[in-house]
């Protein structure tokens, strides 16, 4: 039975990330793994690393933010056909009652959802990594900006989890990939992972 592997790549934008990560899991297929590729088709776009990578900050436009989806997908097909990997993206996987929950939570006060946890996963506090690298801050009192920018990076990470849920449970991975799995989202797919029996790698 071949060994199945499930990769999180919701930045292919960062080509210098997206590409190198592509080519070892060529070699991974090529040695008779089955690799499927999971990434993002804009469902992230309220805040992700492909943004912080491109210097699209906070505040940006709808249209910023935007053009750094644009590029993502186009940089996702181009790694598809390039690698032929199987590729799926998140939004596949979750529905749009899903969505509802998670948006009517992030209206929690911030001090609740510091402490949430799915299934004993801390995604309140995994969430709060990009927020320090951003802001420099490392205390806990938020003021409203970065109390929004806070909430942006959960709801990225919810979804994640969320999708990856059903996706481990439907295509049963021996293995999951993700690069660098100290961002909020991955880091929280990779908790899932290993909770769910999963063995989870970062590169």
């Amino acid at each position: 039975m071949k060994l199945r592997i499930l990769v999180y790549d919701p930045h292919s934008s960062i080509w210098q990330l997206a590409f190198p990560e592509a080519l070892l899991v060529e070699q991974l297929a090529h040695r008779g793994a089955q690799v499927h590729m999971v990434g993002c088709q804009g469902l992230l776009v309220a805040r992700c690393t492909s943004q912080e990578a491109h210097n699209v900050g906070k505040n940006a436009s709808p249209l910023e933010k935007e053009q750094v989806c644009r590029d993502c997908r186009k940089k996702q097909a181009s790694l598809s056909a390039e690698f032929s990997f199987e590729y799926s993206s998140i939004e596949e996987y979750i529905s749009s009652a899903e969505l509802e929950e998670i948006d009517n939570l992030l209206d929690s006060p911030v001090e609740r959802l510091l402490d949430y946890k799915v299934d004993s996963i801390p995604v309140g506090r995994f969430a709060l990594y990009e927020g320090i690298l951003s802001s420099k801050q490392t205390s806990q009192d938020f003021d409203e900006p970065l109390a929004r920018l806070y909430r942006s990076w959960l709801r990225g990470s919810l979804i994640s989890l969320a999708a990856f849920q059903r996706k481990i449970r439907d295509w049963s991975p021996d293995a999951l990939i993700t690069y660098n799995s100290l961002y909020a989202a991955n880091r929280s797919v990779a908790a899932l992972a290993e909770a769910s029996s999963v063995k989870a790698y970062s590169l």
